[in-house]
């Protein structure tokens, strides 16, 4: 019962940890999209 409650939680962490990871991603993309944009925009 207890190795079953602790694998859920570390499968639940782990899920936690992805998506995490996608939103930091999403967002440097979206920064980096952005910067570009205005670096283009000022450019011309």
């Amino acid at each position: 019962m207890f190795i079953s409650i602790s694998l859920f939680y570390s499968a639940w962490q782990l899920e936690g940890v992805i998506e995490y990871c996608k939103f930091v991603i999403e967002l440097q993309a979206l920064r980096m999209m952005g910067t570009s944009y205005k670096k283009r925009a000022s450019g011309g």
